[in-house]
């Protein structure tokens, strides 16, 4: 006879049976009679009738190695779940580190471990059988991000809390925060952008105070930061030339700090008693007037 999936019913009185194949999800239902159970070697043998007179035997063949054998109301081999502490056994199975039962779901040799059982210590398991994860188990996530205080913007980077499986074994990890790099004298996070250890700084994040940063990283200047330019030019005023410079607000890198430079002019020349500054040309400290 094959076992199977199947209910598989005896009978007191139906003699001697052999069955092949039991499953643990296999059910042998016993009716108008008492029976033990006891192992053969690798077999489970079940009397029927009482111990003095019995009515026959069923023989489960290969059944002793099965984590349950399911007997109509015979609670003898069946195997449950127990735990004592943070340990959970299940016949030849057990799990350490673990804080409840409700979490733990066996499939043949895969022990899927769920968030209902996991808390901070590590799992394992003993030889022969495999570690998962349940899908509502949260691994560790990392990002980075800035936060500003004042003119102080800081480059965090935070791991949430969360669990790894690794070598056949659940590690819970803390979350952590650490801080990257500072960067002072912004105005803003909108333009602040790391690449590796390389921090550009662009407009959106400029303000008139020079920018610093911490040791390790290196600033860069934005492609839409303005530079400061200078320029020279005459200006006519009555009969009165004045030769300046000026100079545009910008800013430059330095020594790994970004420099802000206001907007400056100078007066270079004055000419007195012309009506025309077309005609002055300056080669040095030499003013021509053109003939």
């Amino acid at each position: 006879m094959s076992g199977g999936s199947a209910l598989i019913n005896y009978a007191a009185g139906d003699g001697y049976d052999k069955i092949y194949g039991f499953k643990t999800t296999s059910i042998l239902q016993i009716a108008g009679g008492t029976y033990s159970t006891g192992k053969s070697g690798d077999n489970i043998i079940v009397m029927v009738g009482e111990r003095t007179v019995y009515e026959g035997q069923i023989t489960l063949f290969g059944a002793a190695s099965l984590e349950a054998v399911n007997i109509t109301d015979e609670e003898s081999f069946k195997i449950s779940w127990k735990l004592s502490g943070t340990t959970a056994k299940y016949g030849s199975l057990t799990v350490k580190g673990v804080t409840s039962l409700d979490g733990l779901s066996l499939n043949g040799k895969v022990l899927t471990v769920s968030a209902a059982s996991l808390g901070t210590e590590k799992i394992s398991v003993n030889d022969g059988y495999t570690l998962a994860l349940g899908s509502d188990v949260s691994s560790a996530t990392t990002k980075k991000s800035w936060s500003l205080k004042n003119s102080t913007a800081s480059y965090k980077q935070t791991t949430t809390a969360g669990y790894s499986l690794t070598d056949n074994t659940i590690t819970y990890s803390k979350k952590v925060s650490k801080t990257l790099a500072t960067v002072t004298g912004v105005t803003s996070t909108d333009g602040l952008s790391a690449d590796g250890k390389v921090l550009t700084v662009s407009a959106a994040s400029l303000g008139t105070s020079n920018v610093t940063i911490s040791d390790r990283y290196t600033l860069a200047l934005g492609s839409d930061v303005s530079s400061s330019t200078t320029k020279k030019s005459w200006s006519l005023s009555g009969t009165t030339a004045t030769y300046k410079q000026t100079t545009s607000a910008g800013y430059s890198l330095e020594d790994n700090s970004i420099i802000y430079s206001a907007q400056a002019s100078e007066t270079l020349a004055k000419v007195k008693g012309v009506n025309d500054k077309s005609g002055l040309k300056v080669s040095g400290k030499t003013v021509k007037l053109a003939g």
